[in-house]
Formats: structure tokens, sequence, C-alpha cells
């Protein structure tokens, strides 16, 4: 009885944990299993295009000058994904998701998986 009841807990632990891409523009990552993401509450997985502007450290030079739009793939707080509803301006075409994977990236878009053990080092 004992091992049941360990191993429900145990899936219960493991499905709140949610793996989002992460990266901007054609590339790509998957990131790491995550629950909390700090006081903010739980992690949700999330994509939105957003306008490249001086001094973006997601953009090159040229996609600065020339003001190119590009989608961004992260992972984040609820809470904060209710914040960037309120910007819709910035935050274009913002999803967010609670499903593993579920801000996929569209066609032409490379993403590698991180080897887990890269989290864990010290």
């Amino acid at each position: 009885m004992r091992v049941v009841i360990v191993l429900f807990l145990l899936c219960i632990v493991v499905s709140n944990a949610i793996r989002c891409y992460m990266g901007s523009g054609t590339q790509c990552m998957v990131g790491p299993d995550m629950k909390q993401c700090g006081e903010q509450g739980e992690c949700v997985c999330a994509k939105y295009k957003f306008l490249c502007t001086g001094n973006d450290q997601g953009c090159t030079l040229e996609e600065q000058q020339k003001r190119t739009t590009k989608w961004a793939y992260t992972i984040i707080a609820s809470k904060m994904c209710n914040q960037m509803r309120k910007t819709p301006f910035i935050y274009k075409k913002l999803l967010c998701c609670k499903k593993d994977k579920c801000n996929r990236p569209g066609k032409g878009t490379t993403c590698a998986a991180i080897p887990m053990n890269m989290f864990n080092q010290q």
C-alpha cells in the first residue's frame, strides 16, 4: 500500500513540472523541467513577437537598425504572463500555456535539447 501511495505522489510532483522552448528568432532550445518560478508562482511556457530596438540583447545590430520583429520563446511565472498581457503593443501575439513544449516555434526554427546535467553543475 505504501508503494502505491509513494508512486502516486511522485506522479503528481512530476506532472506539475513543465518544459518549455527558450530562445528567439530562428534559434531555440528546450529548457529543463521547471515547477516554480520564484515568488511569482507556477511556471508557464510563453511565446510572443517583439520589436528589436537599440541595445536589445536578443537582436543583432542589423536587426536593431531595421527594427525587425522576432519571436521569443521562454518560461515565466503565470503572474508575469498576466502582467505582459497588459502591454500587447510590446508583447505581440502573446501565448501563455501550461503543457510541455506548448510554446513550440513555427516551421523553420531549429531547437536543440539541453543535457539535463548541464543545469545540475555547481
